[in-house]
């Protein structure tokens, strides 16, 4: 997969907010986040949904879709398969899944800590609890249901082929099911779109959730990049270039009159092809809250599951020399940095979300979790190791 034409690159230069936006409309939402917003002038929050490292994605172009699935109690969807990679995360409650193939597993973390991933049994079913992330890969048969007393969330990216020729976007293992076959199965597209490209790989897919103080600017971010507002409104206008909207079911709308104003409110979800420069909001803004989907170049800073690590690290990692240019970002809040690379070494600092750090060195495993030595950039003596789901590629 080639990189992306340089028509869906630099088409953000001119894109700008409007003046202030008025409060959000009322809408009937399946899940309406409780946010605290974050202290003016100290960054958006930012909520790590889930992060995979892929080497391969379904070429383009490529369906994306952004989707919650609620389930009643007792409601279930029929072991099936997609042709692409679906990726989860688990909001809130106990699902029940089955597999008949090999996926991973992402364990929620515990106090900053990480939890070795796991690899759930072929055929037999296994349960994910809130925070428990898997990434289902293409053609993978599966099912899951819903066997407690409460409801379950879960949040959902699938990548599916959108070319000529295309197999379908799910197939039915036991045969289509019947009309109460997912009874008490509903679902709420966050956003859609076709991506005519991608960066080079290792790809690094993350989906992430931010909350930006009243006037607040909606972050940079690089490689195909999906914007889902959750609470509250936006506004921009595209001077040049070309975009695609979703507005709940409608599926992607390409559309891209310069000049032309568009608000977005919740249900919908804009998606620029080539990434997106920093967009600032007035101060008369209220609290937004978006869910971003972004395809990125991981780089070779973060390794993918499975990639083979580097030999046993001993000591403190090497300081980088030069310049201090980021290599990757803290994706959460809290998270410990360790003296060495296991669960058990000592604590030497807590990096917030956004904290700018350098790879000093290769990749170590330790208690089934794969290490990372790492420098901050603002701070040449903070130097550790972090689990590297931990980290996002640096914009």
């Amino acid at each position: 997969m080639g990189r992306l034409a340089p028509r869906w690159i630099a088409f953000l230069a001119a894109l700008f907010l409007l003046g202030a936006i008025v409060a959000p409309r009322p809408q009937t939402r399946a899940q309406e986040p409780a946010v605290t917003p974050p202290a003016a002038g100290a960054g958006p929050i930012r909520e790590n949904l889930f992060q995979a490292i892929l080497q391969d994605l379904p070429p383009a172009p490529a369906f994306v879709r952004i989707v919650r699935i609620i389930l009643q109690p007792g409601a279930s969807v029929p072991l099936h398969t997609h042709p692409g990679p679906e990726f989860g995360r688990v909001e809130n409650g106990v699902l029940t899944v089955r597999v008949e193939g090999e996926v991973v597993i992402a364990q929620a973390t515990v106090a900053g800590t990480p939890q070795a991933p796991r690899v759930p049994p072929i055929g037999q079913e296994f349960d994910l609890v809130a925070g428990d992330q898997i990434v289902y890969p293409a053609e993978v048969p599966l099912s899951f249901s819903n066997l407690s007393q409460d409801p379950v969330s879960v949040m959902t990216a699938v990548i599916l082929p959108a070319g000529s020729g295309r197999p379908p976007s799910s197939e039915w293992i036991e045969g289509t099911p019947g009309p109460e076959a997912m009874a008490g199965v509903t679902s709420e597209i966050l956003g859609d779109a076709v991506a005519p490209g991608w960066p080079e790989p290792p790809f690094a897919v993350i989906l992430d959730r931010l909350v930006l103080a009243p006037g607040e600017a909606i972050p940079a971010r690089g490689g195909p990049v999906i914007l889902s507002v959750e609470l509250g409104r936006f506004g921009f206008a595209l001077v040049d270039g070309q975009f695609q909207l979703s507005r709940g079911n409608s599926g992607p709308l390409a559309v891209a009159t310069p000049g032309v104003p568009y608000i977005l409110s919740p249900g919908d979800a804009v998606f620029f092809p080539g990434g997106m420069n920093e967009v600032p909001r007035p101060e008369a803004d209220g609290v937004l809250v978006l869910v971003r989907f972004s395809v990125l170049n991981a780089g070779g800073a973060i390794p993918a599951p499975g990639q083979a690590p580097g030999q046993p690290a001993t000591g403190q990692p090497t300081p980088a020399a030069g310049p201090a240019v980021a290599d990757a970002v803290v994706n959460e809040a809290g998270v410990r940095l360790r003296a060495t690379p296991s669960t058990t070494g000592e604590v030497v600092a807590e990096l917030n979300a956004g904290r700018e750090i350098i790879i000093t060195g290769e990749a170590v495993e330790g208690d089934g979790i794969l290490w990372l030595p790492i420098q901050a950039t603002d701070d040449p003596a903070v130097t550790g190791f972090i689990a590297e789901n931990f980290l996002d590629p640096a914009p």
